[in-house]
């Protein structure tokens, strides 16, 4: 999201500058997510990404999972095995490569931002879902609600978090203070969205 956010910036900025703060921030935020076995993934993937750009040879999607995969198992090869949030993570992965485009025209003709919503939350379960079955004996069948009002303010909060380190940095107090409440605000909201179905039949 913040990187995304980073590629509005019309400076004029090199390309290898742009690449280079997308992977130092990914860091950082990789830090300060406590860098568990599913954030990682991400970071891997990342990482493979803006190196190949580097050298002029942009991977595919899969290709690109693979290589986070082979990565971490190169550091840590108990990761892909013992972590359930590594799997949880890498599954959903591979369904959004899999089934996002086959969904999103499903819902073409619905408004942009509930398409968006419910083909990434679909087709991320497409294989978390039978894995929870599975894993854990049970599965909600509201995820797909749950998912709809939290990912959106899951991605405020990523923002603000990171404009509220920025702020704290700066030591502008009252920023900070706004920022804060801001943001126990939205931590509240995405608790009580996940809170919602639980007492739901079959929540």
């Amino acid at each position: 999201i913040l990187c995304s956010l980073l590629n509005q910036i019309r400076a004029p900025v090199p390309p290898t500058w742009r690449r280079a703060w997308r992977w130092l921030l990914a860091t950082l935020l990789t830090v300060l997510f406590g860098a568990s076995a599913s954030v990682l993934r991400a970071e891997a993937m990342l990482s493979v990404s803006l190196w190949a750009k580097q050298l002029g040879r942009p991977l595919a999607d899969w290709r690109l999972l693979l290589y986070s995969l082979t990565l971490l198992s190169l550091i840590d090869r108990q990761i892909p095995w013992q972590s359930i949030s590594f799997q949880l993570s890498f599954l959903a992965t591979v369904g959004l490569i899999s089934f996002s485009q086959t969904l999103l025209n499903c819902f073409q003709r619905w408004p942009s931002f509930v398409a968006l919503g419910l083909t990434s939350t679909l087709a991320a379960s497409c294989l978390t879902l039978p894995y929870g079955l599975v894993m854990f004996g049970r599965a909600s069948p509201y995820f797909w609600l749950t998912n709809l009002l939290a990912v959106p303010l899951a991605e405020f909060v990523t923002v603000f978090s990171a404009l509220y380190l920025a702020v704290a940095w700066l030591k502008l107090n009252y920023l900070q203070l706004w920022l804060g409440e801001a943001l126990t605000a939205a931590n509240l909201c995405l608790i009580k969205i996940s809170q919602l179905t639980q007492h739901w039949p079959g929540g």
